[in-house]
């Protein structure tokens, strides 16, 4: 039975990953131990999806640049089931996978990191048709993941702030 959570769970993960000068003030995510700078004020919504394992909330907060043509994004929602530590790295690749997958995009980079002592994958997505990139940091967080991304054309992909805004990301008090 356990084994079949956890490959319900990696499967969940795997549909529903999706990849997108900082600000010195914070956001916090509303309700929530997460936060970031990010270069302006993000509009945060919260959409309902419907999985094998019952309705999942993903709650979304995304910032357009239209300075450097490109969004910034943090999001999360919480797995029906918190996942061992062990299966971490499965559900982070998982989720990478999905997200190539459901975008046609091709992951060009794909590092383990930690973000505050929880597991975390940094990819790298391409969409050589559109010229379009994706910086993505996935983070397990209990039984939440955490995902904040960078997204867009050329200009987006070589400024400073991709990499400041990937590790802006603080889980805090949790």
């Amino acid at each position: 039975m356990l084994s079949e959570i956890r490959i319900v769970i990696t499967l969940l993960v795997a549909t529903l990953g999706s990849p997108i000068a900082l600000a010195s003030d914070r956001f916090e995510v509303p309700g929530t131990h997460y936060s970031v700078s990010i270069p302006g004020t993000p509009e945060c919504e919260v959409h309902e999806m419907d999985t094998a394992l019952g309705s999942i909330e993903r709650h979304v907060c995304s910032y357009y640049d239209s300075e450097l043509g490109g969004g910034y994004s943090i999001e999360y929602f919480s797995l029906p089931v918190v996942p061992d530590q062990d299966m971490a790295q499965i559900i982070l690749t998982a989720t990478a996978s999905g997200a190539a997958e459901s975008s046609a995009s091709e992951i060009t980079r794909q590092s383990e990191t930690l973000v505050d002592g929880y597991p975390a994958l940094e990819v790298t997505f391409l969409m050589r048709d559109k010229g379009f990139f994706a910086h993505v940091r996935y983070v397990l967080v209990g039984g939440d993941l955490v995902t904040v991304s960078v997204d867009g054309g050329k200009r987006m992909h070589d400024s400073p702030t991709v990499p400041a805004f990937l590790d802006s990301l603080r889980v805090s008090g949790s």
